[in-house]
């Protein structure tokens, strides 16, 4: 394949490997995939140099995301504990692959510190944060490679026994490389995005839970007025007009009868509030 007479990145490579610092984006690790740059060298370039750029912009992404780069690539990156791990694939390359990929690197970089600073109660963050010179884990690079040997057939046993183990990447929040880095003023940051599809999932449920505890009032009183005014209108059978007027005066006379009619329109009431709190949260 061609992207404006270059070649399109093959599906089954990771081109780059970077493991940096979340708090300012310092590199500890770049690691390049077994591929190097060489097919479409110039769209790779431009995609490497907006992966570095990404890596300066780590306060406005949520801990997993994917961001689309030029040429038919993507970045793919993961946040814990501190240290971001993010990697650049083909676009075409499976999301749910790159994200095993990048948590096997997490696993194998928490065993590099734990070579590097010891494993007796050892804060192992304060360490990273402390790490003043770029590319001080640059040994680990061979680690990478042998991880990433594992995942180059994206479609081998292997890799799919590790999906079974990884986390769903569905809901992975992806956005394009200028929304990452906050470019055009009509752009929001992949935080706002996210806060938003949040915001929009717990207005939701707040819907479906004032759904059901209106269907439980209307039950409610359903059943109390079935109670408290049937035999009533079983009385009121065969009644005559002067009768029934006599009747609602005796009504309105019995103190008991008064409140029971009371409650109703209380009932009434609330169901009508719970009816226009439930459009106010659906927002019609």
């Amino acid at each position: 394949d061609c992207v404006q007479g270059q070649v399109r990145p093959s599906a089954a490579m990771a081109y780059r490997t970077f493991v940096a610092r979340a708090a300012d984006g310092v590199p500890l690790v770049e690691a390049p995939g077994e591929a190097g740059l060489s097919p479409g060298a110039g769209l790779a370039q431009t995609a490497c140099k907006q992966a570095q750029r990404l890596l300066s912009n780590l306060h406005s992404m949520p801990p997993r995301s994917s961001v689309d780069c030029a040429g038919g690539y993507a970045c793919h990156l993961h946040i814990a504990d501190g240290v971001c791990y993010l990697g650049l694939f083909c676009d075409r390359y499976p999301p749910s692959a790159a994200f095993a990929f990048l948590e096997d690197v997490n696993v194998a970089f928490q065993e590099e510190l734990k070579r590097e600073f010891g494993t007796a109660a050892v804060d192992y963050r304060s360490h990273v944060d402390c790490v003043a010179k770029p590319y001080h884990f640059s040994r680990f690079d061979r680690q990478v490679a042998r991880i990433y040997a594992q995942f180059k057939d994206p479609s081998s046993s292997a890799v799919l026994c590790k999906l079974q183990a990884c986390p769903q990447v569905s809901c992975v929040m992806r956005c394009s490389f200028e929304q990452a880095v906050g470019g055009g003023q009509a752009q929001e940051s992949p935080r706002r995005v996210f806060e938003k599809a949040g915001a929009s999932s717990t207005k939701g449920a707040m819907t479906k839970c004032a759904v059901f505890c209106l269907a439980t009032m209307v039950m409610a009183l359903l059943v109390y007025l079935v109670v408290e005014f049937a035999p009533w209108a079983r009385q009121s059978e065969g009644l005559t007009k002067e009768d029934v007027k006599r009747t609602v005066e005796d009504l309105k006379a019995t103190p008991g009868n008064l409140a029971a009619v009371c409650y109703c329109a209380a009932g009434l009431a609330a169901l009508a509030a719970a009816a226009w709190g439930i459009l106010t949260l659906s927002g019609r």
